[in-house]
């Protein structure tokens, strides 16, 4: 029997580890050029212009109007504008310095840069949240928790949208207690994913949607879960909200079920690459759910699927070359498949796996004693 895909409803908030990503401060408008436009700006950064040298820096950053992103000439132009107090290019030496993919990579110059842009700009809580990172995990700099968290809600009640999403996984997560010695505690962490939600934070919505969706540390609230989802999808189109809502609309929980609604979402998702999705709308191809059956379409998305290596997609395929259903029959790919997935954590393919496995054996003749 096909499998659909709910391995996400316990993993759509950040579980096993806290991550982190940086981001380089945007310059005024406009934040994308033209070569004309970059022209004119060199020759007033050549100036001494430094706003203009902070714009280079960024046009060099990203590689922006066809220009190669390259950090080195990033960072010269970067350090001509910071030299002259401008925080938002000290801030994003920092980030040059913090991000993993830069051959310069230096937490510790990192660290002096973000405590640089905070004596320049005291209110640049995105400074403080970087640093807080650096805290958290003692990187450039002995690590320390309680001064991280300091910093996180700072950052946060000034506006940050990440800093309450961090302080929220950090409060609910499991491993906090072992990895920060963070005991965990669900209320101050919805505490947090809300403020989140109030800074426009849609992986705070994911989050909190989370908690009312499961029950865990808030009361049962289907419908506020779906609110937060659909917002999330709308305003950021957060893959996993996304998901989240057209799983909702299949099983009509907390919306009225409307088939045709999640078939569309999942199409929309599928045709993007996202895994969950190519298998639940192989499922819906399968038990011809809002379209009719279609048994080759099905095979392809949980083909598409399960080459992103979802568990459950590979279960489903080993169930149709088990069964030869729309594909030959063949034992060996199904036993594979299943064997796959259960290696991914499936315990349903590990049982189908183990049955298959034992009637091969019980099927092949055992050799008459001479």
């Amino acid at each position: 029997m096909p499998k659909f895909d709910r391995t996400l409803l316990a993993t759509l908030f950040l579980s096993v580890a806290i991550s982190f990503s940086v981001q380089a401060m945007e310059p005024p408008e406009p934040d994308d050029y033209t070569l004309e436009q970059i022209v004119e700006l060199k020759k007033a950064a050549e100036q001494g212009d430094k706003v203009a040298q902070f714009r280079m820096g960024y046009a060099y950053h990203y590689g922006l109007a066809g220009l190669m992103a390259d950090a080195t000439k990033a960072m010269e132009w970067y350090q001509k504008s910071s030299a002259q107090g401008y925080a938002k290019a000290t801030h994003n030496i920092g980030i040059l310095y913090n991000d993993e993919d830069n051959e310069i990579l230096d937490y510790t110059k990192a660290k002096e840069m973000y405590e640089s842009t905070l004596q320049q700009d005291p209110t640049n809580y995105i400074a403080k949240y970087y640093l807080a990172q650096l805290y958290l995990d003692g990187l450039g700099v002995k690590q320390d928790v309680p001064k991280a968290l300091i910093l996180f809600k700072e950052a946060a009640q000034s506006g940050d949208k990440n800093a309450p999403v961090t302080l929220g996984q950090l409060y609910t997560n499991d491993d906090n207690d072992t990895s920060y010695g963070i005991k965990k505690d669900v209320a101050e962490g919805i505490k947090w994913y809300q403020k989140g939600v109030d800074n426009g934070s849609s992986l705070a919505m994911v989050d909190l949607a989370y908690h009312y969706y499961s029950g865990e540390g808030v009361d049962k609230d289907l419908k506020k879960a779906f609110d937060l989802y659909t917002k999330a999808s709308e305003e950021d189109h957060e893959e996993s909200a996304t998901y989240m809502v057209a799983y909702m609309y299949q099983y009509g929980e907390g919306v009225d079920k409307n088939l045709k609604k999640a078939f569309d979402l999942y199409s929309q998702l599928a045709e993007e690459g996202y895994s969950p999705a190519q298998n639940n709308l192989g499922y819906m191809y399968m038990n011809g759910e809002s379209v009719p059956q279609d048994l080759k379409l099905a095979f392809e998305w949980y083909s598409k699927s399960a080459e992103q290596e979802n568990p459950t997609a590979l279960y489903n395929l080993a169930d149709m070359y088990r069964d030869g259903y729309y594909v030959k029959k063949d034992t060996e790919k199904a036993i594979e498949y299943y064997d796959h997935a259960c290696q991914l954590g499936d315990e349903d393919s590990c049982e189908e796996h183990k049955k298959l496995a034992t009637s091969i054996k019980l099927t092949i003749p055992k050799k008459k004693k001479k």
